[in-house]
């Protein structure tokens, strides 16, 4: 998502939380590609700060067969919580340091012309060069 004021994301987190039974919401600027875990990942060790960007939402009920970490010793549901991990950037990061875009595109050629293995740009780095 782009967040529009500050703690938006958080807002939208705690809504999605609110909504489904999942029980960690992480969100993102729409810059990070959500179905790549590592760039997921790359998110929360680079914009999240677990003291200042973390929701504990907690007396949240789950029935028992939709959550088994919820149990108690009789067997009955207890309540539990959800996690809401806000990994958007809160400042202007500003521009990332990358050779024009031309550039990388003619690196990308002589790579594939004299015959080094294929490679593929992932998708995060695609990102940041259509950008640039």
């Amino acid at each position: 998502m782009r967040p529009a004021y500050p703690a938006h994301a958080k807002k939208v987190g705690r809504l999605v939380a609110a909504m489904s039974p999942i029980k960690r919401v992480t969100v993102v600027d729409d810059d990070v590609d959500i179905r790549d875990h590592l760039h997921v990942e790359w998110a929360m060790n680079a914009r999240y700060n677990p003291a200042r960007d973390t929701d504990l939402i907690e007396d949240v009920y789950f029935p028992i067969n939709m959550d088994p970490s919820v149990r108690s010793r009789t067997s009955q549901s207890t309540m539990g919580s959800k996690i809401v991990c806000d990994a958007t950037l809160k400042i202007d990061a500003g521009t990332f340091s990358l050779p024009p875009r031309a550039i990388m595109m003619q690196a990308l050629e002589v790579w594939n012309r004299v015959g080094l293995p294929k490679f593929d740009i992932p998708k995060r780095a695609r990102l940041r060069i259509d950008r640039s």
